[in-house]
């Protein structure tokens, strides 16, 4: 308190200046209406301007909450979506029976390492074993094909993107249905190379490229990237195409890892089926 005391009696002129400049201050807002208008409107727009800034402050708290609930929801409506269910009957004598089994279920996972310039680049996801990844399985975003996992800790998982010599896929042109592997030179992060499509093959530059069931990880139809440009490879008589990629690998926040339910079935199928050749 004396300190308080003190400081009042070494500033009291400063003090006592301010206290008189308030007085005045109020004294012409009351006086004049012009200025008074002025000083509420001007009070206004800075609370305002700080309301909007504390707002925004707060939804940017919220945005990874806000993210990882979308991620979970599109998994969500993936997982429900007729292209994740197998028919599990055929058409016999002009009626087609709906009914169908789940094949494919989506994880939602966020992406907490990833690398591109490389000439093997890899990702890593916040799920693991405890959230049923397994290695093998294939890895997608909201934009196309991203890879595949290939190793699986207990809350952790490294996955093979197209960027990557292991990472290959089977793709497939949309336009012809003609189909080959996927695989990328290592020169930019940007495209990845189409091989062994058939020399008789119809396609155009800017035709889509998807996957393909063949490849046993993903279900056909999700979007890789487009025919950039083309080259016949005169000893083999195979096209291998430039693809460019729609999914941005610089900039890859969420995926989704996907679950075939049956693959293990038609696994053991083709084993027994070889196995007896």
């Amino acid at each position: 308190m004396q300190k308080l005391i003190n400081f009042l009696i070494r500033n009291n002129t400063v003090i006592l200046f301010l206290v008189l400049q308030l007085i005045c201050f109020v004294f012409i807002l009351q006086a004049n209406s012009f200025q008074k208008s002025t000083f509420l409107n001007s009070t206004s727009s800075v609370s305002a301007g700080l309301l909007e800034k504390y707002h925004n402050a707060q939804e940017f708290a919220n945005l990874k909450q806000t993210n990882e609930i979308l991620a979970a929801e599109n998994a969500r409506l993936r997982t429900t979506s007729k292209q994740s269910y197998f028919s599990l009957y055929a058409i016999q004598d002009s009626v087609v029976d709906t009914l169908y089994t789940q094949q494919y279920a989506y994880i939602p996972a966020k992406v907490v390492n990833s690398t591109y310039t490389y000439m093997n680049n890899h990702l890593t996801i916040n799920r693991g074993s405890n959230h049923g990844i397994q290695k093998g399985m294939g890895v997608i975003s909201a934009n196309g094909v991203i890879g595949k996992v290939k190793d699986v800790s207990s809350n952790y998982a490294v996955v093979f993107p197209l960027l990557h010599q292991q990472g290959q896929v089977t793709g497939r042109i949309v336009n012809s249905g003609h189909f080959g592997q996927i695989s990328w030179n290592g020169r930019n992060h940007k495209y990845v190379q189409l091989n062994k499509i058939q020399r008789h093959a119809e396609f155009s530059e800017g035709d889509t490229i998807v996957s393909d069931v063949r490849s046993q990880i993903f279900p056909s139809g999700i979007p890789i990237g487009t025919i950039k440009s083309a080259e016949l490879d005169n000893e083999t008589q195979f096209y291998n195409l430039e693809i460019e990629l729609l999914p941005d690998f610089t900039n890859i926040e969420y995926v989704y890892v996907i679950n075939d339910l049956l693959k293990e079935e038609r696994l053991n199928l083709e084993s027994a089926t070889i196995d007896n050749e």
